[in-house]
């Protein structure tokens, strides 16, 4: 508001019109001086149809937010990092990156079974800290549904339809819907935190198909080998390999 006044700009005058601006009003657009490289012109705060927080959002708070919760996804990585390292288990860190990829939602029994899994000992508390229970919001009736694209759940919209949180996902179109899981049978429904599910399953989608792509080409392919020094190695038939980072 201070800086809408400075600018001699209206600036809003209630707190819904406030909500109206995040969720209508490109940010590109407010009375404030922001760097050119801060927001698209199509970028807003709030989606226009869930009402819920873009990823636009989710970074900005990130960036500005208390120091206790900065880069939160960066410093999960990099206990996990530790955590391998001192146990010296490079599978346990492979395999923690990859359940954070293919699996940002764990039914009970699932996470049972995750429980039972001990490569993953070293990494074990904190996956009971970083995957949080789901709010009934994602609920529609009695189920609830992940995104066919990017594994993530899907927030119901009052027309039927279906939200995803992902920017990239929405930008092709309505969500196709994955997995659906009966609440009942689903027990604690469990999901990453925000900034995992953003920042770490997002990108990691990538590199798991291309994974699936080499892989199936007969190639032999290891991921985010020698704790993370690159994300992938490849062996060819002739014992070259190759590294992307």
């Amino acid at each position: 508001m201070l800086a809408c006044l400075e600018r001699g700009a209206e600036p809003p005058v209630s707190l819904p019109d406030l909500l109206s601006w995040c969720r209508e009003r490109p940010v590109a657009d407010w009375p404030v001086d922001l760097p050119a490289e801060a927001a698209g012109p199509d970028d807003l705060l709030l989606d226009p149809e869930s009402s819920r927080p873009t990823e636009l959002c989710y970074e900005w708070a990130e960036q500005f937010s208390d120091s206790a919760l900065v880069l939160y996804d960066r410093e999960i990585i990099r206990a996990a990092l530790r955590l391998c390292r001192e146990y010296g288990e490079e599978d346990a860190y492979t395999e923690f990156r990859r359940l954070l990829v293919t699996r940002p939602v764990l039914t009970s029994a699932e996470e049972w079974a995750v429980s039972m899994d001990h490569v993953l000992d070293p990494v074990k508390e904190l996956l009971r800290r970083i995957y949080r229970p789901v709010p009934d919001s994602y609920l529609r009736g009695d189920v609830y549904a992940t995104c066919g694209r990017c594994l993530t759940l899907l927030t119901p919209l009052p027309d039927g339809g279906w939200w995803c949180e992902r920017d990239r996902c929405r930008r092709r179109g309505r969500p196709p819907v994955g997995r659906r899981i009966a609440k009942e049978e689903a027990g604690e429904l469990l999901q990453l935190a925000r900034p995992l599910r953003q920042f770490v399953t997002g990108p990691g989608r990538a590199e798991m198909q291309l994974e699936g792509r080499l892989t199936a080409l007969g190639l032999k392919v290891r991921m985010w080998p020698a704790y993370d020094a690159y994300d992938v190695h490849v062996t060819f038939p002739t014992a070259g390999c190759g590294r992307w980072t």
